[in-house]
């Protein structure tokens, strides 16, 4: 009795994980793109009312209102409250993710700051007496 329980405890919840599936996988028109409902990063393509998992680069995040052939922007230029989550970091170095501004290793450095791209550090300089803020990302 307590294993047909169990098993029944699972299967439900085998079909509830399936059944919110079957949902996220159905296109509400025939083409676009829709943003993952948890992960700023992931989105869905419809094309011909069939859909495509999409993840963005690492470090950039799928931007709905981009009107571009590019779907994807710094994650300081889009909203992505409500869908927090965000790929593994595939970054290293100077670059914590793979594309994205990111300040100079050494916190009392602050007229200095990375820009990465595809893991690749760009180093660069502010202007005299300026400084880069990374809550900002800008030159201040």
């Amino acid at each position: 009795m307590k294993r047909s329980f169990t098993f029944m405890i699972f299967g439900l919840l085998a079909w509830n994980t399936s059944k919110a599936q079957n949902v996220a996988q159905e296109c509400p028109e025939e083409n676009g793109y829709y943003a993952d409902s948890v992960q700023c990063d992931r989105y869905y393509q419809c094309q011909d009312g069939q859909i495509y998992d999409k993840l963005c680069p690492d470090g950039l995040v799928f931007d709905e209102s981009s009107t571009n052939f590019a779907k994807c922007s710094f994650q300081f230029s889009v909203d992505c409250t409500g869908r927090p989550e965000l790929q593994p970091a595939q970054g290293y170095n100077a670059c914590p993710r793979l594309n994205g501004y990111f300040p100079h290793e050494d916190p009392k450095v602050c007229d200095k700051f990375y820009f990465c791209v595809d893991g690749v550090a760009n180093p660069i300089t502010c202007p005299a007496s300026l400084i880069f803020d990374p809550s900002k990302v800008r030159i201040l």
